[in-house]
């Protein structure tokens, strides 16, 4: 993930490392590193919108995934790919992980990487974050951790 998330790399060779990434997604030994490798490779503005929509289509499966390291791996990488993304990846983002608010075991990292997402984008992005926080820390039975992310 490294060597292909470096700026001079071409497109050409993200999306190679991106194709060579995709088997690793079926190893459970594997599996939490190819997320964190995918989100190096399809981070920063110097990539398409359509790598950007790949990778963060390759995630979308590992944030049900029944081990919340897989599923907060996931989320983290979600957060890389869609910095330096446009608003309508920021906002595809947000769409994937609001609901992980709801998982208890990965609501906080959920909230940490709304923030995350929501903190580089434009208004609307920021908005629709908001009014998940406003409810989050409405909610009692939301954990302290999650409630001081959304805080």
């Amino acid at each position: 993930g490294n060597v292909a998330s470096g700026k001079n790399v071409s497109l050409e060779w993200k999306e190679k490392a991106l194709e060579f990434l995709i088997p690793m997604l079926k190893d459970s030994d594997a599996r939490t590193h190819a997320a964190f490798a995918i989100g190096n490779v399809a981070s920063g503005k110097n990539v398409s919108v359509g790598l950007k929509e790949k990778a963060i289509e390759l995630l979308i499966p590992m944030l049900k995934d029944r081990d919340w390291e897989t599923r907060r791996y996931a989320a983290e990488a979600i957060v890389k790919v869609a910095s330096g993304g446009d608003v309508s990846v920021k906002e595809e983002a947000l769409k994937l992980l609001i609901p992980m608010l709801k998982d208890r075991y990965a609501r906080s990292d959920a909230a940490e990487a709304i923030g995350n997402v929501a903190s580089g984008g434009d208004v609307s992005v920021k908005e629709q974050a908001l009014e998940f926080f406003t409810l989050m820390l409405k909610d009692k039975d939301s954990d302290w951790q999650a409630r001081r992310h959304a805080a």
